[in-house]
């Protein structure tokens, strides 16, 4: 009894009609369905160009209850050292400074995360993949993956190697979601 080998190959679609042509090659390859990992401004469009695809959304700023709930915050500490620069207005006004400068910097920060390099590890593929994946992601339209057994690996794999995608990759791995 032989356990049977699975290979995962991804590349970057720079467009919708590339990430079209990738799905057709792969249907005539017989790889099945790609996952696709898009941004949240362009997930109805590739739900209605590839039907069959599993698609995940890839966020790149905070949701609306996030914003919310940030505001909520900004809004109750400074209500804080509102009442504090009443009482003593040195300690006010630089508690209400120390909060805006790191409420800035945690926006900062949050919005400079390499999310879909954090998306494709929990995948678990190779930290080296996710890095090259993630930069070309920056100028790309979405991020397409396919999981082929073994005998239909070298299909998928000109599938892959075609000219319009950037960064084509294989691993032998299967694809944990």
């Amino acid at each position: 009894m032989g356990i049977a080998r699975y290979y995962t190959i991804g590349a970057v679609a720079p467009d919708i009609e590339a990430l079209k042509r990738l799905d057709e090659r792969l249907e005539e390859a017989g790889a099945g369905g790609p996952v696709v990992f898009t941004r949240k401004r362009n997930l109805k469009l590739v739900q209605v160009a590839l039907p069959g695809a599993r698609i995940q959304k890839i966020e790149a700023s905070l949701s609306r209850i996030q914003w919310f709930e940030f505001f909520s915050m900004y809004f109750s500490a400074s209500t804080v050292s509102f009442m504090m620069g009443v009482v003593h207005a040195p300690t006010g006004i630089g508690v209400q400074a120390l909060l805006t400068v790191f409420s800035i910097l945690g926006l900062i920060l949050y919005h400079r995360r390499p999310i879909l390099k954090k998306r494709v590890l929990g995948t678990g593929l190779p930290e080296n993949f996710a890095a090259e994946w993630a930069a070309a992601f920056e100028g790309g339209f979405a991020l397409a993956l396919v999981t082929v057994p073994e005998e239909r690996f070298e299909d998928a794999q000109e599938a892959f190697l075609a000219e319009d995608l950037e960064a084509p990759l294989a691993v032998d791995r299967r694809l944990v979601l």
